[in-house]
């Protein structure tokens, strides 16, 4: 990787955010401990005080701008490696970027078989035919007046 003073005067570094600075500086640690390729567990950015979704958002932003590069581990970890394809950005390429990394993450590829189910095939529904209304037979109710409304006036 480039001198660290190459890469605060840059574009990309000038586009990130607080959390994406935090992860850079993390990674930076680390590489500089343990060479590049070191593993860093989500663990690791909460404990130097970050939340998880910041620490995520940072890691996508430093990706999108070229400053590391992530890669799936042994045992489905993050493999993080400092990377120059900052070099080519300019300040508006760096700022759409910045804007490209809140959009969704794509799924990481699973080690299981996908299995397309088939499709069901839907019957049209059967055909109601409504029948009119009988009107040769008069309405009679289903139940006799009670006792107390037989002469339609109330016997209280």
């Amino acid at each position: 990787m480039a001198d660290r003073s190459e890469v605060l005067q840059s574009a990309a570094y000038a586009a990130l955010s607080l959390g994406g600075k935090r992860v850079l500086h993390v990674i930076e640690e680390e590489v500089a401990a343990h060479g590049n390729g070191v593993v860093i567990p989500l663990d690791e950015f909460m404990a130097r005080g970050m939340c998880r979704t910041a620490a995520q958002f940072g890691i996508r932003q430093c990706e999108c701008l070229g400053l590391i590069k992530v890669e799936i581990g042994p045992r489905r970890v993050n493999v993080f490696r400092l990377c120059d394809d900052w070099r080519a950005l300019d300040k508006v390429e760096a700022k759409r970027l910045v804007r490209l990394a809140r959009g969704p993450t794509p799924q990481r590829a699973s080690s299981k078989p996908v299995v397309v189910k088939p499709v069901k095939v839907v019957k049209p529904p059967k055909q109601v035919t409504v029948e009119p209304p009988r009107e040769d037979m008069p309405r009679v109710p289903s139940m006799p007046k009670l006792a107390f409304l037989q002469d339609d006036r109330w016997r209280g």
